[in-house]
């Protein structure tokens, strides 16, 4: 039987311990340099007239002032109020070196896989129908650029900013989701799976900058009765291999559970590249309170994909 859903949150204490304490990794590969981009979408049920780069600005200063105190963004296509369907801009922190390029671009017609994409939607609710035949779709893509100021020339992008850019991403999101009034849900590429524009935005106030790891990854489950196996889908997009845990009773939420926790505390650490040419001898996650322990194996499905299985929660 196969399941779709999530147990618990992970507890205040884990996210207060994970973003005070020190997060240690014994990585049995590397860090992977290359392309960063990560991408989300809208779904709006009306065709809308677009907002310009000042309409934008302004909607993210009233929804997160910390981000102009940490930084600033610049305008990098000029186009005029409600006349273009794309509009790119860039974000800077000056104190970290952080840059990143953000680009909205819409297309005025539905997104065409939503049909196959709800029954897998464990955010959606199951009574609430799903306008298929909306009028566009809004596709917000996030590049690491960091790379490219002159202080970093000489490094590619970072494997360990993508969790940094999930959160700028969910930001805009919000923001260009409030000023396309009927944006009614929102997938973000990798995992998969459909939310409600208002249920994520919530999610994304109450939990921002922590991981919104039930958003950016799809968790989910088999059990046969006697197992219980929880694995993920999307981790891949933080050059983290996917994950999964095998809870030796059918206890599908006790799975999921575990699952989430261990995957927050995976994308906290930032992100974990092993490579595939060799078997790493395992990766281990500590926080204040816990270390995770993770084996590189291929999963129990039998195929050649490769994860991360949880193979211990232990006391530090």
């Amino acid at each position: 039987m196969k399941w779709a859903g999530f147990g618990r949150n992970p507890a205040n204490g884990l996210r207060a311990g994970l973003a005070a304490g020190r997060v240690a990794q014994a990585v049995g590969g590397c860090i992977q340099s290359g392309s960063m981009t990560i991408t989300a979408l809208l779904c709006c049920h009306e065709s809308e007239p677009p907002s310009g780069y000042d309409s934008v600005i302004r909607q993210i200063t009233q929804d997160w002032p910390q981000l102009l105190q940490q930084g600033e963004f610049r305008n990098i296509d000029v186009f005029t109020e409600g006349e273009a369907d794309s509009l790119s801009f860039e974000y800077q922190e000056p104190a970290t070196g952080f840059r990143a390029l953000i680009t909205c671009s819409i297309a005025r017609e539905p997104f065409g896989q939503t049909e196959e994409l709800l029954p897998q939607s464990p955010l959606w609710p199951a009574a609430e129908p799903f306008n298929h035949q909306h009028a566009m779709h809004v596709i917000v893509t996030i590049d690491d650029v960091t790379h490219l100021s002159a202080a970093n020339a000489a490094d590619g992008p970072t494997a360990g900013n993508t969790p940094r850019l999930a959160v700028l991403l969910s930001q805009m999101l919000v923001s260009i989701g409030a000023l396309f009034r009927s944006a009614f849900a929102m997938m973000w590429f990798g995992a998969d799976h459909l939310v409600p524009m208002d249920l994520f935005t919530t999610m994304a106030k109450q939990a921002l900058p922590h991981p919104m790891t039930e958003v950016w990854v799809l968790l989910t489950g088999d059990s046969d009765g006697k197992t219980a196996i929880g694995y993920t889908q999307g981790m891949t997009e933080f050059n983290i291999p996917e994950v999964e845990v095998v809870h030796g009773a059918p206890d599908i939420n006790a799975a999921l559970s575990a699952l989430q926790e261990a995957t927050t505390v995976l994308l906290f650490a930032g992100g974990v590249n092993i490579p595939t040419s060799h078997t790493a001898d395992g990766v281990a996650v500590e926080t204040p309170e816990f270390r995770y322990g993770f084996e590189y194996c291929p999963t129990v499905f039998g195929d050649s994909q490769m994860v991360l299985r949880l193979t211990e929660i232990s006391p530090v």
